[in-house]
């Protein structure tokens, strides 16, 4: 999260389009990783754990809600 929000203070002040070229070029590769990254810890997660549902909607995936 930390380099997304480095991102963000970096652009505050440009005009639209510079915002939108730097976060392609710099947020863009950061949430892939962070992505990357909580797939990795919910494989870590045992399947009866509390902790699948919330971690699957967080990266993407469909989880129960029962």
């Amino acid at each position: 999260f930390g380099r997304l929000y480095d991102v963000e203070r970096e652009v505050a002040e440009l005009p639209p389009a510079e915002r939108l070229r730097i976060r392609q070029a710099k947020a863009k590769p950061a949430a892939g990783a962070l992505h990357a990254w909580l797939i990795a810890q919910r494989q870590k997660v045992p399947p009866r754990s509390l902790l699948p549902s919330p971690w699957g909607r967080a990266s993407g995936a469909s989880g129960s809600s029962s």
